[in-house]
């Protein structure tokens, strides 16, 4: 199994904690589903959905936006273009059932008060009394950002905040362009929202490949803004450049943590499993007054 230090000021924000797990998309593309296909990623999804199309230009204008790396424009035209039938092919591709993976249940052994994540699927709250046999509480999953996921930052309940929400509250999905514009960009909540956490945890980024400019944005606001602050933490496949390994510090304040990607992420998983040992070593330090 691979191993890696991880700083001490991490270790102790996970053993009081203080750490709020941001889950992205390759954290659900692990999974093993029954109908034995993974949960797609948002490019792979965007491209299968025009391929099924009979409609040429539609195959070439995706094809052209998604060359360009423009998701939510490519997202747009299929959801005009399938007008009604949208949701359907939403479900057919988010409502997948599968167990919960290697990485996943690394991720929920960190026993970390929130998580959020930007996945529509329902592995995890499907999942959750399985993977915490001696939880006391249900998870409270909040489906999209409204008022009441702020009840996070005061209670000590077990928190899933689906912040581009999940699919079975389609309404709650931001996925196209103009799902973006409503729910994110002009929604106060969102940002407030990401901002608070931001201030009052250390977040530690899994599987989110950082091409949201919803949330880089507000990293980049955030770091501008509160110089000073803690780091945040960001897994990163092959992230091997020193050049953008400073940038994401100086002006996202993320610390990136690289790992190999072959062997379909293996090492990140090794990594995380690493992670929970070295949290249970620190605690048992910090209870005995070592740390």
């Amino acid at each position: 199994m691979a191993t890696l230090s991880f700083t001490p000021d991490l270790l102790d924000d996970f053993v009081r904690g203080r750490v709020a797990i941001f889950l992205g998309a390759g954290v659900s593309a692990a999974v093993s589903t029954r109908a034995g296909k993974s949960i797609r990623t948002w490019a792979a999804f965007l491209e299968a959905t025009a391929k099924s199309t009979k409609d040429k230009s539609i195959k070439a204008e995706v094809a052209d936006l998604l060359e360009k790396g423009d998701y939510l424009f490519a997202c747009e035209i299929l959801k005009e273009h399938f007008g009604e039938r949208w949701e359907l092919v939403l479900k057919e591709e988010f409502e997948k059932i599968g167990e919960l993976s290697r990485l996943q249940l690394a991720i929920l052994g960190l026993q970390q008060r929130i998580l959020v994540t930007t996945n529509f699927d329902l592995f995890l709250e499907s999942n959750w009394d399985r993977a915490n046999p001696h939880a006391t509480h249900h998870l409270q999953v909040k489906n999209g950002l409204s008022a009441d996921c702020f009840a996070a930052f005061r209670d000590d309940q077990p928190y899933l905040v689906k912040l581009h929400g999940s699919i079975n509250s389609p309404d709650s999905m931001i996925f196209s362009l103009s799902d973006y514009a409503s729910k994110a960009h002009s929604n106060w909540q969102y940002s407030s929202f990401l901002e608070t956490l931001l201030c009052t945890h250390t977040v530690l980024f899994v599987g989110f490949s950082m091409k949201d400019a919803a949330i880089t944005n507000l990293l980049e606001i955030y770091a501008q803004k509160y110089p000073k602050s803690r780091p945040h933490y960001a897994f990163m496949p092959d992230f091997n450049s020193e050049r953008r390994v400073r940038i994401m510090k100086n002006y996202r304040k993320l610390f990136v943590i690289p790992y190999d990607s072959r062997d379909n992420h293996r090492q990140l998983t090794d990594y995380i499993e690493s992670l929970k040992k070295q949290v249970q070593q620190r605690k048992k330090l910090t209870m005995v007054g070592v740390a």
